[in-house]
């Protein structure tokens, strides 16, 4: 079931919000990496609440939806966050070394159809 994020506000400066919420990033790939999906997705949702348009974010949130099984709500964030950083579509993304083309091809065939009907 996909979550509804609603934008927050920080109180931090433009560069101690960006230290916080890269590292943030990599806290929730690290759990994403170990199998916590639940811990590394709440981090996600955080980071979307005060970043909506976070590329990093929206592409591990795909990425963990992806893993979980929820197709439909990987595509969407995977599209949000190739929309929000067209370069990831095809350049990985450092904090996870992979783009968003890889992971389309990891989910089920419905969904890569999805993505890619004007590349046929």
């Amino acid at each position: 079931m996909k979550r509804v994020i609603k934008p927050a506000k920080t109180n931090l400066d433009p560069l101690s919000a960006l230290k916080d919420s890269q590292g943030k990033l990599m806290q929730a790939e690290n759990l994403r990496l170990k199998g916590d999906f639940n811990a590394a997705e709440d981090i996600c949702v955080r980071l979307l609440r005060h970043y909506p348009e976070f590329a990093g974010a929206l592409h591990t949130l795909g990425i963990i939806c992806g893993q979980l099984g929820r197709t439909r709500d990987a595509i969407g964030y995977l599209t949000r966050a190739s929309a929000a950083n067209p370069r990831s579509w095809t350049i990985p993304e450092p904090h996870s070394r992979t783009s968003t083309l890889m992971w389309v091809d990891e989910l089920e065939p419905a969904a890569r159809m999805h993505w890619r009907p004007q590349w046929r």
